[in-house]
């Protein structure tokens, strides 16, 4: 099964706004033991730090990184050994953001203890030291976040998406292997290696990062709403590429179950998405197939009970899946809302008609018939509608003129179907933010080959024409079909209608 639609990530729309954690240098809070009084050089030693934190050069952070450093390597604070290591590491995560300091770099350079000249990596002994003062000092642990989730933790991070962003995918996994030394607790280097994976074609460990995507950016923290959407997303239509290309049966409907759930939970968590309605439609194929009765009434569940929050393309196409699947009650309330939001569907009035029909309900198709042949008029299935709806008054009045009158007008929409020597069938219509399409096919009624003409016109929300294109189809063969399509290079595009003529 083709995926109808796969997220295009452009990994520099995404750089993050990130707030630093990253407070005072060296300040502890009221329950962390860490004391840095003792000896009093520590206060100094804190006092260069921050001063640093809050340089505006370079050279000026480099300064006060060493001066501070001077009084961290003074033996007098061997009887703190915490603070010392505190205060280290912060000074390590500090250099990160010195411009020009190379990678590694000399503890000579950074005035590290240690044999002159050794060569030093600043995020991997920030970490180390990290640990050693949480081991020590538990209750400093929201000191340690703000040191791990500093000004060098978001640069990395922000640097990762940019350089995905230009497919450097080696930069990008040597940015998230530093972000997640650092801290391993916020989403976004998985997002940057769900998408380096991608783009080397590993789906499983796509999968893998997105998974622990979506534990870090928990359901309702709304600071991480739109990564989480975009990742239950590229999961659900990863899985389902998966699953395609599974050989094994038993493994293939596996990954498609997990497709679908994946799809059933951003159709649940997220109404507004720009891809739920193509969520519904994804989730709506591979439940089709599988005959899954129960997994279609968990996906358009949460659409039957708050219609107004979901879109007019996620009203249609919950209410395609409910009438595919014999929910004539949830099919009419969500078809029924998408043609109110949206006449400009043809197939969404044809599918709602076709309920009243089954309803007994004329009354109501009539209106839907004539709005449908207004947008698909080449069209004999729908004429032949309102054969169905006088038959159905015709059978529900006891006034015999009446009965003669529906009955007359019944046999005469028949002999129109009848009649009509093409039908122009539209099979899909596709709406991106920036572009819409349609294809479709004529079929040939008559005993000749016949070619064709259709205009095919992209209407607004208020049924203004915003584009069209001019198709000419055939010669096609009797009894045959022929493609067509149409696109256009429009944004709010709702519907379409066309104009038809035989050559």
């Amino acid at each position: 099964m083709t995926r109808t639609l796969r997220i295009a990530l452009v990994a520099a729309a995404l750089l993050p706004t990130l707030a630093t954690a990253q407070g005072a240098a060296g300040l502890a809070g009221p329950a962390c033991t860490l004391d840095y009084t003792n000896p009093p050089l520590g206060e100094l030693a804190r006092q260069r730090l921050a001063s640093a934190q809050g340089a505006k050069t370079g050279d000026e952070r480099a300064k006060f990184l060493r001066d501070a450093m001077k009084f961290i390597n003074d033996k007098k604070f061997d009887v703190n050994p915490g603070a010392r290591a505190y205060l280290t590491a912060y000074a390590a995560i500090l250099w990160l953001q010195v411009p020009g300091v190379p990678s590694p770099v000399t503890t000579d350079f950074v005035s590290f203890p240690g044999v002159k000249g050794t060569n030093l990596d600043l995020v991997t002994t920030a970490d180390s030291l990290l640990k050693v003062v949480e081991a020590a000092h538990p209750n400093c642990r929201s000191e340690i976040i703000g040191a791990r989730q500093s000004d060098a933790w978001v640069e990395r991070i922000r640097a990762a998406y940019r350089v995905l962003g230009a497919n450097q995918l080696d930069s990008a996994q040597f940015y998230v292997k530093q972000v997640l030394t650092l801290s391993a607790d916020a989403p976004y280097p998985y997002e940057v290696m769900s998408q380096v994976y991608d783009q080397k074609g590993d789906r499983k460990a796509k999968v893998a990062a997105l998974d622990t995507l979506l534990m870090k950016a928990a359901k309702g923290d709304t600071t991480f709403t739109e990564m989480r959407n975009r990742a239950l997303w590229n999961r659900a239509s990863t899985l389902g590429d998966l699953a395609d290309s599974a050989s094994n049966a038993a493994e293939k409907a596996r990954l498609n179950k997990e497709s679908v759930a994946s799809y059933i939970q951003l159709v649940s968590e997220a109404p507004q998405f720009n891809l739920t309605p193509y969520a519904l439609q994804n989730a709506g194929s591979t439940i089709a197939l599988a005959q899954d009765s129960a997994a279609a009434s968990l996906l358009i569940a949460p659409i039957v009970a708050a219609p107004a929050q979901y879109s007019e393309q996620a009203l249609e196409k919950a209410g395609a899946l409910a009438m595919e699947t014999g929910r004539k009650t949830e099919a009419l309330k969500l078809l029924d809302a998408a043609v109110v939001a949206n006449p400009y569907q043809p197939q969404t009035i044809y599918n709602l008609a076709v309920i009243y029909f089954q309803e007994k309900q004329p009354a109501k198709m009539l209106p839907l018939i004539e709005k449908q042949l207004k947008l698909d008029p080449q069209n004999p299935d729908a004429v032949l509608l309102y054969t169905y709806a006088y038959q159905l008054m015709a059978e529900a009045t006891k006034d015999l003129k009446l009965k003669k009158a529906y009955n007359d007008s019944a046999t005469a929409f028949n002999v129109k179907s009848q009649k009509m020597t093409a039908k122009v069938g539209i099979n899909s219509i596709s709406r991106l933010p920036t572009k819409a399409s349609v294809t479709g096919e004529i079929e040939n009624l008559g005993a000749t080959p016949a070619s064709y003409e259709l205009t095919i016109e992209f209407l607004d929300a208020k049924g203004e024409v915003v584009g069209s294109e001019k198709k000419s189809i055939g010669p096609v063969a009797a009894k045959k079909l022929g493609a067509w399509n149409a696109s256009v290079e429009k944004a709010g595009v709702f519907g379409v209608r066309y104009q038809f003529a035989a050559k």
